[in-house]
């Protein structure tokens, strides 16, 4: 029986899952601690079952697949008694409210009615860079009686990072303009988000061409094929990854 459970978005959840056993251990050093990650991403559900059949404390995943679990019976929430929602307006502009609906009704000691929901024993903890007035009204009915925790916005950056922000004049002039900063900074590895897959892919060709050593991750590639990018890039093979949704 597990206690926490944690759903985050699939784009979201694909790119942290290969971390997470790291990030829990850490937090866990001197507790058995056992975490399992369910997403559609592993195709090896046979596998899902038996991590969650030999015990977890945290089950993280996606509401899709955290769904589909709880339907065939391997996922049970009788002994949840946290509910973490990641990046919740992620999941509301994905559509998937009805979902997250379907996992809060089946928490325990619900009454199957979100509208008059009685949850005691269940804290709901809801996470977001961003909540828009009316998501918000929707997740209050995840809660009652909430207590909002507000970040202030000149402690949203971490200590010793800087932020600079440089107008190029035009798209054209990007890639020169990236070009520029590598040759006068020196950053062993650096990580570039781009908003489309053809623009990941043009500067993939253009940075190889100029002899940088370029991985490309996206929410289309399978979890096996992702580990191995992200582990090229941890290790120091590849200088440059390039991002896209």
């Amino acid at each position: 029986c597990f206690s926490t459970l944690v759903a985050s978005p699939g784009n979201c959840f694909r790119s942290i899952y290969p971390l997470l056993p790291q990030v829990i251990s850490s937090l866990s050093d001197y507790l058995p601690i056992r975490c399992v990650a369910c997403c559609g991403g592993r195709s090896n559900v046979t596998q899902m079952v038996r991590e969650l059949s030999n015990g977890a404390h945290i089950v993280v995943g996606t509401p899709g697949r955290v769904l589909d679990l709880i339907r065939q019976g391997s996922l049970r929430l009788d002994s949840v008694r946290s509910l973490v929602l990641d990046e919740a307006d992620e999941m509301l502009n994905r559509g998937l409210r009805t979902q997250l609906e379907e996992i809060y009704r089946r928490l325990p000691f619900s009454n199957g009615d979100i509208q008059t929901s009685n949850a005691p024993s269940t804290q709901v903890v809801i996470i977001s860079a961003t909540m828009p007035h009316e998501q918000l009204e929707v997740f209050y009915r995840f809660t009652k009686n909430p207590v909002q925790v507000l970040v202030p916005r000149d402690e949203l950056t971490l200590a010793g990072l800087h932020q600079f922000y440089i107008d190029v004049g035009s798209e054209e002039w990007k890639f020169e303009a990236l070009g520029d900063l590598f040759a006068s900074v020196c950053v062993p590895q650096t990580v570039v988000f781009v908003n489309t897959r053809r623009k990941a892919d043009w500067l993939s060709t253009q940075l190889r061409r100029d002899s940088y050593t370029v991985e490309t991750a996206h929410g289309d590639l399978d979890q096996a094929l992702r580990e191995t990018v992200m582990e090229r890039f941890r290790s120091g093979t590849r200088s440059i990854q390039l991002e896209f949704e």
